[in-house]
């Protein structure tokens, strides 16, 4: 029997083939700020591969740059950390998720962690849970912003989150928050008691609550209502 070598050449091409990069979540509707709506993917970004690591670096050195907040530069220092080797310990789980448009572009992008043991936040342990470490949406698409085209981009990111978190059966969203406005808009992210009597903006979002803050942007997200806004 011959044997044909092109094909064992394109299967071990195969077998040493790299990571195919960023994996679609989810594909949802934003609204334009004339009232549109618009098709957006939800995306997880993967450090190791190489067209990953280009998109989030050129965030913060081209695209997003000295205009965007401090956090993208923690997300994109984190993003190139992590390619290095030098991911958080097992079991914790270091991920990167955003918003994209039809074209790939990046909306909005946050960092996030999660353990079923326990993760540190200021001096406090919370078990099984997800932290939202870093948010930031593209400069030109904040609420401030006199240039914006879409709504809600924040919120629609953090819904995600909290999904894939009530998929994972944690206990809870844990964050420390620098912007209230923001966070205490749904009222379902509750500082954490003792952490705010010695001075740590912590909150937190309880399983018990996850339906019900999916639920609230998803209403907020009403496209009958062309008079609906979502801001961060």
């Amino acid at each position: 029997m011959k044997i044909n070598t092109n094909f064992i050449k394109n299967i071990n091409n195969i077998n040493n083939a790299p990571s195919f990069g960023k994996r679609l979540i989810e594909k949802t509707n934003v609204r334009k700020v004339w009232g549109d709506v618009e098709r957006v993917k939800v995306v997880e970004y993967d450090p190791k591969n190489k067209k990953d690591r280009k998109q989030i670096s050129d965030l913060d050195h081209k695209h997003w740059g000295r205009h965007a907040a401090k956090y993208m530069y923690n997300i994109a220092y984190s993003f190139s950390y992590m390619t290095k080797g030098k991911a958080p310990e097992k079991p914790v789980k270091q991920r990167y998720y955003g918003i994209e448009d039809r074209y790939s572009n990046t909306l909005a992008i946050a960092q996030v962690q999660s353990s079923p043991k326990e993760l540190f936040l200021g001096e406090w342990l919370f078990p099984n849970c997800a932290k939202i470490s870093c948010v930031q949406t593209k400069p030109t698409e904040m609420f401030s912003s006199d240039k914006r085209s879409y709504e809600g981009l924040g919120e629609t990111l953090i819904k995600e989150i909290v999904q894939i978190a009530k998929d994972e059966r944690r206990d809870s969203v844990i964050l420390y928050s620098t912007n209230d406005n923001f966070w205490n808009n749904s009222g379902f992210f509750r500082p954490v008691p003792e952490a705010r009597k010695n001075g740590y903006n912590i909150l937190q979002l309880k399983s018990e609550d996850f339906d019900n803050y999916i639920k609230f942007v998803e209403n907020k997200t009403n496209y009958e209502n062309p008079y609906l806004d979502i801001y961060m």
